[in-house]
């Protein structure tokens, strides 16, 4: 597998990570405030971008992305570790699950195999969009019904 350049890989994951974060935020009521979602934004892609270059088997780097949102929830904004597991784990299985559908209808849409379009730089960055949208809208609409 071609791995995408850093800045292309931190800009998707940085697109990713304020999705996540406004997911999380609207699941557990958390205040907005601006400046510590980008400051939390910014540094989760480093994070992962790390954790994805570990030695491990395929999955465990999304468990232990998990236990670090959990324990950061908790840490900083004094959430319940339950809760802070929860929602860890709902949004990141959003997160699978919506990445898995639009990977397999962008494929179909573009006549592409998985190799090609993860090699494919442009198409690894496109394909990589519809999903961060869902979970966004998800969380917009978690939002609205919780307020």
């Amino acid at each position: 597998m071609n791995q995408p350049p850093f800045l292309l890989f931190y800009l998707a994951s940085f697109l990713e990570s304020m999705a996540i974060f406004y997911f999380i935020y609207n699941f557990n009521r958390i205040t907005f405030i601006s400046k510590e979602f980008f400051i939390i934004s910014s540094i989760y892609p480093l994070l992962a971008y790390v954790i994805r270059k570990l030695p491990i088997s395929f999955g465990i780097h999304s468990i232990i992305l998990i236990l670090l949102i959990s324990v950061f929830l908790n840490y900083y904004f004094k959430i319940n570790l339950h809760y802070s597991l929860l929602s860890a784990t709902l949004v990141v299985a959003i997160l699978i699950l919506s990445e898995y559908i639009t990977v397999i209808f962008f494929m179909k849409l573009i006549n592409f195999n998985f190799t090609e379009l993860i090699n494919n730089n442009i198409t690894w960055f496109i394909s990589c969009m519809p999903h961060i949208f869902i979970i966004i809208l998800l969380a917009y609409l978690i939002g609205k019904h919780r307020s």
